[in-house]
């Protein structure tokens, strides 16, 4: 994680469907190695504190790629199950809110003073220990892909001080919800390539300055 911005900034993020572009524009699905920080699908990572995991392991076929794609967050179909019933990593009660909204697909707590939790909104269910029928009227999980020569090897960095601009985390409040109403929230989702008003990418969320390969 790069960062000048904060040393005790703590970041937990899901990763699904993660995936090789060929030459040719298919997606060649990775299948990750399930361990206590992924299953097959989606992995949970963790940057800062004492407990981190920095590296998603998996294997593809071989071939010869152009590109790295993935969800970040977790898909309607897994998001909004029982925590307390699931095996690892969708099973850490501190990135999940209820079963009607699902999980924190980004955690970002900066000390004591200042948070940035990301997930799908308007979700619609009888309860909020209830689960959604329909997908959330703002799923809020952007899809990155990222170029390279060789993806399948590369070091992805997450630039943390990319996801802060334009945001003074001082003076701005939490942003947890409501991601529209206030204008560091809706930076926040524009740096990740996100339209707060719709929860969606913006450009395929290729205007996302947060993730990119190391040089």
């Amino acid at each position: 994680m790069h960062t000048n911005h904060a040393e005790d900034a703590l970041m937990r993020f899901y990763l699904s469907d993660l995936a090789m572009i060929d030459a040719q524009g298919l997606a060649v699905p990775v299948r990750l190695h399930a361990n206590e920080w992924q299953d097959d699908s989606t992995a949970l990572v963790a940057l800062g504190g004492s407990k981190e995991n920095r590296v998603i392991a998996g294997h593809v076929a071989k071939g010869r790629y152009v590109a790295i794609e993935f969800l970040l967050g977790v898909p309607f179909e897994r998001n909004h199950g029982n925590p307390l019933a699931v095996a690892p990593p969708l099973n850490v009660p501190s990135m999940f809110w209820t079963w009607q909204s699902g999980y924190k697909f980004v955690r970002l707590d900066i000390g004591n003073d200042w948070s940035f939790h990301l997930g799908s909104t308007g979700c619609v269910s009888a309860s909020a220990v209830r689960p959604p029928g329909e997908p959330c009227r703002e799923p809020n999980a952007a899809r990155i892909r990222l170029a390279s020569e060789a993806p399948e090897v590369g070091t992805i960095a997450i630039d943390l001080d990319a996801l802060l601009a334009h945001v003074d985390t001082t003076v701005a409040d939490n942003c947890m919800a409501a991601y529209t109403e206030s204008e560091a929230c809706r930076a926040l989702l524009a740096n990740l390539g996100l339209n707060p008003a719709t929860g969606r990418c913006l450009d395929g969320c290729g205007t996302q300055t947060v993730f990119r390969f190391a040089p």
